[in-house]
């Protein structure tokens, strides 16, 4: 998004990131400004009975001081003060991601400009949050209702907001593939090195699970498929996982079950790294599968139907407005013997596997695209912009 509104020419884009990493050269090198966070003086250790994804929130509000509300007053003006000595003015409009971005909203309230809040999530809404205290988690509601606009990728996500009674001023924007994405490089490989530097052979079917290990993705569920697949079979096909944050507990979980599998099954899984490179994986595939139980609209999914790969996923929030019947298998999250004949399904057949991928790309080509993503977004900001210079000159 932030590539595409400099690209249209309708403004100047400054990121402001709670951590370093490569992002930084991709977006730099497309004229975007980076601000990364000064790190904490002080790492406190996580508690070790956090879930995955408590850890990974914790994680990226570490820049902020939560331990109460009067810290986190301090704390937001603290980095209110680092960002503006960065920017030497204050912006026309704050566009925050994620839930984790609630502190975006109230640092729009601070400097009194607009403020787009993009919500990804369709858990319960700030569940995953409830580990802050109770002064700051009792904020949340009033910074949805106050802030601006708030900009959900898929229609189920926001009803799942207007079901739990929340009020604020909301819409729609689903995400578009731009054609810088590493995926569109797959066309580009030649498909046999692909895999045969994966380790897979012209006769296997290999299954791709590609997305952040983590216990709302699932992958658990394909880990468990293959253990049900008949024994004839299992020497043609391999199941490719790609995402392993090692050291993570449900990471711990999903090896210490491969593991366990008997050396046939076994042998069949490779669990990969998160990677930038996606491109192999893709262009070496056959199937993708998507075990997910927590959604909004996926941009791995997105990225299968661009490949025209056949998709096995679940049927979770967004996924059913980027997929229907025709174009992909659903089962429900868990039901490993569904998931499983599935799987033997596509692997026996390859008219079935060439029909999915074509009806999955045609679903592609009729959906919103990047560009009109960013038109979207142009008018969303540029009405927001307007009717706040009006306010100030009435």
């Amino acid at each position: 998004m932030a590539k595409g509104l400099t690209a249209s020419g309708f403004g100047r884009v400054t990121v402001f990131s709670h951590v370093d990493g490569p992002l930084r050269n991709e977006l730099e090198a497309a004229g975007i400004r980076v601000i990364v966070a000064p790190r904490p003086e002080v790492v406190e250790d996580l508690p070790v009975s956090s879930t995955d994804l408590e850890r990974y929130c914790r994680e990226n509000m570490r820049f902020l001081d939560l331990s109460s509300g009067t810290a986190w007053k301090t704390s937001l003006e603290s980095v209110a003060g680092y960002i503006r000595s960065h920017l030497g003015e204050l912006p026309d409009v704050i566009i925050t991601n994620t839930i984790l971005g609630f502190w975006g909203v109230a640092l729009a309230q601070l400097w009194r400009v607009p403020s787009v809040w993009c919500i990804h999530e369709s858990e319960t809404p700030f569940s995953h949050l409830s580990w802050l205290p109770r002064e700051c988690f009792d904020m949340l509601p009033g910074l949805l209702r106050d802030t601006s606009r708030v900009v959900f990728a898929a229609e189920m996500t926001k009803k799942v907001f207007t079901q739990a009674g929340h009020t604020f001023a909301g819409t729609v924007i689903p995400y578009g593939l731009p054609a810088d994405m590493p995926v569109f490089a797959a066309g580009q490989l030649d498909r046999r090195q692909a895999r045969s530097s994966l380790g897979i052979m012209d006769e296997n079917i290999c299954f791709l699970a590609l997305g952040s290990v983590f216990e709302r993705k699932g992958q658990l569920d394909i880990c468990q498929s293959m253990a049900l697949l008949p024994a004839d079979l299992l020497s043609n096909v391999r199941c490719h996982i790609v995402g392993d944050r090692p050291g993570t507990p449900y990471s711990n979980v999903l090896h210490s079950y491969i593991n366990s599998l008997p050396d046939q099954t076994r042998r069949t899984i490779r669990v990969f790294p998160e990677t930038q490179d996606t491109a192999p994986h893709y262009r070496a595939a056959d199937v993708f599968v998507m075990c997910s139980r927590m959604e909004s609209y996926p941009f791995v999914i997105l990225e299968a139907m661009s490949q025209s790969l056949p998709i096995v996923t679940t049927p979770v929030y967004g996924i059913r407005e980027q997929l229907d019947e025709q174009a992909a298998l659903f089962y429900d999250p868990g039901d490993i013997q569904k998931l499983a004949a599935h799987l033997v399904r596509l692997a026996e057949s390859s008219a079935e596997r060439i029909n999915l991928g074509r009806e999955a790309y045609r679903r592609f080509t009729e959906l919103p695209t990047h560009a009109d993503m960013v038109s979207a977004y142009v008018k969303e900001i540029a009405d927001l912009i307007d009717g706040h210079q009006k306010r100030k000159h009435e």
